[in-house]
């Protein structure tokens, strides 16, 4: 997911591609954590909202928000495998 951010922040893929790669590998991913598949969709949302409008009005996408966005949900990710490698069962 990291590596797809960084593809979309440079420039080498596209949005509609980051909007479904991203929920596709959540769905494969099986998470049961409810409250991160919620941030999750925080953060994915207005990628498939931009696509969905960009669509159906025919307007561009906006890329420099996008991302934006991009950099925010790969801080949230990145922000979640830190705490995953930090995660001692034993705390509780």
């Amino acid at each position: 997911m990291i590596n797809l951010t960084d593809d979309f922040i440079e420039g080498r893929c596209d949005l509609r591609r980051l909007s479904g790669s991203l929920e596709g590998l959540l769905d494969t991913s099986e998470i049961k954590d409810q409250r991160l598949v919620k941030m999750f969709y925080d953060y994915w949302q207005p990628f498939e909202i931009e696509c969905a409008c960009s669509a159906e009005m025919g307007t561009a996408i906006d890329l420099e928000r996008m991302r934006d966005q991009a950099r925010e949900m790969k801080e949230f990710l990145n922000s979640t495998l830190q705490a995953v490698r930090e995660y001692d069962p034993g705390d509780y």
